[in-house]
């Protein structure tokens, strides 16, 4: 992951990584929280549907653009 991540910062693409803890299955509650270029504190796990919501949210928020955002319920 961290090649990974090097990689990404060398490239000339706008680029977003998004660390979400552990995944579970429950249902969209639209109540997560997010840090930007920061670490996230007691992040235990977030549903699939609130990472989808928030992926698709985030797209046009520019400060997301070449950033890391760390993400949980």
């Amino acid at each position: 992951m961290a090649r990974m991540e090097a990689q990404l910062r060398r490239s000339g693409l706008d680029w977003t990584v998004v660390r979400p803890p552990r995944l579970t299955n429950g249902q969209k509650t639209g109540a997560y929280r997010t840090a930007i270029h920061q670490h996230l504190t007691k992040a235990q796990g977030i549903t699939r549907a609130d990472l989808a919501d928030y992926m698709i949210k985030s797209i046009p928020d520019e400060a997301t653009y070449r950033a890391v955002v760390e993400i949980s319920n």
